[in-house]
Formats: structure tokens, sequence, C-alpha cells
């Protein structure tokens, strides 16, 4: 499974707002898009922020992307 970001972070109305409601630099989702990860000390602000949100929506019957260590 994966968690699909980029998807939650559009439905929330883009990077600026979810930064925002989240507390970091308006560039950080795109990290997160990025990096495949976002904490969940990050999805509880971003949650506070929008209580109807179901985050289970998010969550795809993907294979992740193998990351590659040591580059």
């Amino acid at each position: 499974m994966i968690f699909n970001i980029k998807k939650m972070i559009k439905d929330l109305g883009g990077a600026t707002l979810v930064a925002k409601h989240a507390g970091v630099v308006r560039t950080a989702p795109y990290g997160w898009i990025n990096q495949g990860f976002v904490s969940t000390r990050y999805l509880e602000k971003i949650i506070a922020k929008n209580p109807g949100i179901s985050i289970d929506q998010y969550f795809e019957n993907k294979t992740p992307p193998q990351i590659r260590e040591g580059t």
C-alpha cells in the first residue's frame, strides 16, 4: 500500500494551504511528495485543521517504489 500524498494535498487546497495547516514552509509538501513520506506529526496537524477528512481514502493498493540506499 502507498499513501497518495499528492492527491491529499490537491484535495485540501494545494501545497500552500496544507503547509500553513501543518505549520511548515510552503515548499515542504513538495518534499513530502518527492520523498513519498509525511510525518504523522504533520498529518495530525493537517487533520486537526480539516476534521471532516478521512485519510483512509488516500491509501492505494499499490507497491511502493524501491528506495535506493547508499547513493
